[in-house]
């Protein structure tokens, strides 16, 4: 069985916190390709290739970490529209936030 890396797709608006992410995930080691989209909607045209993304070839497997709270489409809703796919509902998302709430 011929196994394919992970790509791993950060969906973070704030660039100082995508970057904070990114050098912890180098630094642990991580050597996956990390694409950084910057809000939901962006998110969700990366995962079925639509607008910017419709000429990228589909990645699979995928890693999704989405921030909850994001502009345009905000990340719980993005979680939704994924779980409710069959094609999507496996990929595995981390939520990430930095409310005080």
């Amino acid at each position: 069985m011929k196994t394919q890396p992970i790509v791993i797709l950060l969906a973070e608006d704030d660039e100082g916190h995508a970057q904070l992410i990114q050098r912890n995930l180098k630094r642990a080691g991580v050597a996956n390709e990390i694409v950084r989209v910057c809000d939901g909607q962006d998110a969700l045209d990366y995962i079925y290739c639509k607008g910017i993304y419709a000429n990228r070839e589909p990645q699979a497997p995928l890693l999704i970490l989405l921030d909850i709270n994001m502009p345009r489409i905000g990340g719980i809703e993005v979680l939704r529209t994924l779980k409710a796919d069959p094609e999507t509902a496996k990929v595995p998302i981390i939520m990430l936030t930095t409310t005080d709430d």
